[in-house]
């Protein structure tokens, strides 16, 4: 009986059909995680805000609104203050809106996530 020894997680594949390299489990989580970074992709050249977006949307559920956020956090995440769909003002505040999520800057240089 052959045996192959799985390139992910190193147990050993009894049987391994042709050049598989992992059992059925690791295949699908490889598999998984090619599709989510494809999707990523494929949408952020469709919608050039959808990474600004998610990294809004995530430090939203992550802090709450109306918090004040240090801007080097956004940007070690990857955030671009320079790109936004729009801008409009909510008050006294100018808020640069890229789809459901928007951003103001404060007068102390910190941010305010919004959700639009």
């Amino acid at each position: 009986m052959a045996t192959k020894k799985c390139s992910l997680c190193g147990i050993e594949i009894i049987n391994p059909h042709g050049s598989r390299q992992r059992h059925e489990d690791c295949a699908y989580e490889v598999k998984k995680a090619r599709s989510i970074s494809q999707y990523a992709k494929n949408q952020k050249q469709a919608y050039p805000y959808w990474s600004n977006d998610k990294i809004l949307r995530d430090f939203f559920y992550q802090y709450g609104g109306g918090i004040e956020i240090d801007p080097a956090l956004l940007e070690n995440e990857g955030f671009d203050f320079v790109l936004y769909r729009k801008e409009i003002q909510i008050g006294d505040d100018r808020v640069f809106v890229m789809n459901k999520f928007g951003y103001s800057i404060l007068r102390n240089k910190k941010i305010v996530i919004w959700k639009i």
